[in-house]
């Protein structure tokens, strides 16, 4: 008896589902090389973890919306105790106060997130519009979660509607109402008696 009639009698005993299994593995089988060998990779330390492109994200705070972020392009980096989130590609963030009422705009050229903290970081091109019209512009603002609080240690401009106030190091609440601008100068209406 041939070889191949020998395999027609044994595969003809199996039920159908079975022998399509069957081919697949005698298949797999007859293709394997004896000297593969299973190797790692492991990603290069600079190298992120998760990317994302046009990313949206909510933070929250107890089950309570703080902000909305859009990115163009997202990279997270680090691991557990250590990862933070790259933005960039025009970073766009909403932020709202304690009864969900959206209180001011942000638009940067890129930010950074620690994971952890939640405390964000946002560079090139900074502009922080509040509700009330007042605009805050640096090339960097860090914005720290737990407090609530703003600060830069960079030249900022805050305009107001009837003031325009310039220096280097600034410190706020979150709204830009109570506000320490270090070196300060700048300029202010004055009524004409």
């Amino acid at each position: 008896m041939k070889f191949v009639q020998v395999f027609n009698l044994v595969f003809n005993g199996f039920k159908p589902g079975f022998r399509y299994y069957l081919v697949i593995f005698l298949f797999l089988a007859s293709c394997a090389d004896s000297d593969q060998k299973i190797t790692t990779e492991f990603l290069p330390s600079g190298a992120p973890t998760n990317q994302l492109w046009k990313m949206t994200t909510t933070l929250t705070d107890s089950g309570r919306v703080t902000s909305i972020i859009k990115a163009g392009y997202t990279a997270k980096f680090g691991r557990a105790e250590e990862s933070k989130t790259h933005m960039d590609s025009s970073v766009y963030v909403q932020m709202f106060d304690e009864d969900g009422n959206l209180t001011s705009t942000l638009t940067c050229g890129r930010g950074i997130i620690d994971d952890i903290t939640k405390d964000m970081e946002a560079f090139d091109r900074v502009k922080l519009v509040t509700q009330d019209g007042t605009i805050l512009e640096s090339e960097y603002l860090k914005f720290m979660q737990t407090t609530g609080k703003i600060s830069s240690d960079r030249f900022v401009t805050i305009t107001k509607p009837t003031q325009t106030l310039r220096g280097t190091g600034f410190e706020s609440d979150r709204d830009v109402i109570n506000f320490k601008i270090f070196k300060a100068s700048g300029e202010a209406a004055v009524e004409k008696k």
